[in-house]
C-alpha cells in the first residue's frame, strides 16, 4: 500500500468524536464492498450471541462499515439480519469515502480491521487490499477465512490478529469478546503490526520486483548469448 498515504493518525480522538464513536468502544471497522466474496452474516450472528452471552459487551463494541453493498439485494438481506437480531446500534454504515487521505484517517480511528472472506476456496490464494491498508494504519487483523488461506497462514505467522473460518460462530463470538475484554491480547497484536509495517510499502515491493525482473533478464541475455 502507499505508506505516506495509510499510516497511523495523531488525531485518532478527534477523528473518532467527528464519527460520533464513543472512546470508550471497541471499533471494528470493514473497508470494502460486502456482498460478493465478503459476506458479514455470520459475523452479526455472532455479535448478537456474543451481546446476549455477555450483556456487559452491548455499548462496549461497535461495527464501522466503509464502503458499499455489491447488490441491493445483499443490502436487504443485511438489513433484515441487523433488524431481526436487533443490534442495530451496534453498527455505523457511513457509505463510500473518496479520499484515500480520509479513509486512512478513519481506519486509524478504529481498533481491529475485520476481513469477512466466503468459503469458496477460490480465494484461498489471494491478499486483498484492505490487509495492507490496515496494516499501515496500525489496526490489528481480524480475518474470516477458510483455515490453511493464505490469509490465514500470513495473520497466524505473524501473529497479527484473530482467525476464524466462516462457518465457526463460536470462535468469532470468542474473537469478539477477547476484543473487548482481552485489551493485552489486542495490544500484543498491534505491537505485531507495527513491527512488520515496513514490509508493506507498495514502493519498496516494486523496486524489489524491479531488481529480481531486471535480474532476470540479464540471466536470459546471457543465457542467449551461450
Amino acid at each position: 500500500t502507499d505508506t505516506s498515504i495509510f499510516k497511523p493518525c495523531q488525531n485518532r480522538q478527534e477523528v473518532r468524536k467527528a464519527l460520533g464513536l464513543d472512546n470508550s468502544a471497541k471499533v471494528i471497522v470493514f473497508s470494502g464492498r460486502l456482498g460478493t466474496y465478503y459476506k458479514i452474516d455470520n459475523f452479526l450472528k455472532a455479535l448478537a450471541r456474543a451481546i446476549i452471552e455477555t450483556s456487559s459487551i452491548r455499548r462496549k463494541v461497535k461495527l464501522l462499515l466503509v464502503g458499499e453493498f455489491a447488490s441491493s439485494s445483499y443490502s436487504k438481506i443485511f438489513t433484515k439480519i441487523v433488524e431481526d437480531l436487533d443490534i442495530k446500534e451496534h453498527i455505523m454504515n457511513i457509505g463510500v469515502i473518496e479520499s484515500p487521505r480520509i479513509l486512512a484517517q478513519i481506519l486509524s480511528a478504529c481498533d481491529v480491521g475485520l476481513i469477512p472472506r466466503v468459503d469458496d476456496p477460490l480465494y484461498d490464494y489471494a491478499i486483498p487490499a484492505k490487509f495492507y491498508e490496515y496494516i499501515a494504519c496500525g489496526l490489528p487483523l481480524f480475518v474470516i477465512a477458510n483455515r490453511g488461506s493464505e490469509l490465514w497462514n500470513i495473520v497466524e505467522y505473524h501473529k497479527l490478529g484473530y482467525t476464524c473460518e466462516p462457518t465457526n460462530i463460536v470462535c468469532i463470538v470468542q474473537a469478539i469478546k477477547d476484543i473487548v475484554f482481552n485489551e493485552e491480547k489486542l495490544e500484543s497484536f498491534r505491537a505485531r503490526v507495527l513491527e512488520i509495517q515496513k514490509f508493506i510499502d507498495r514502493r519498496k515491493g516494486a523496486e524489489a520486483l524491479y531488481t529480481i525482473i531486471e535480474s532476470l533478464i540479464g540471466q536470459a541475455k546471457c543465457g542467449s548469448l551461450q
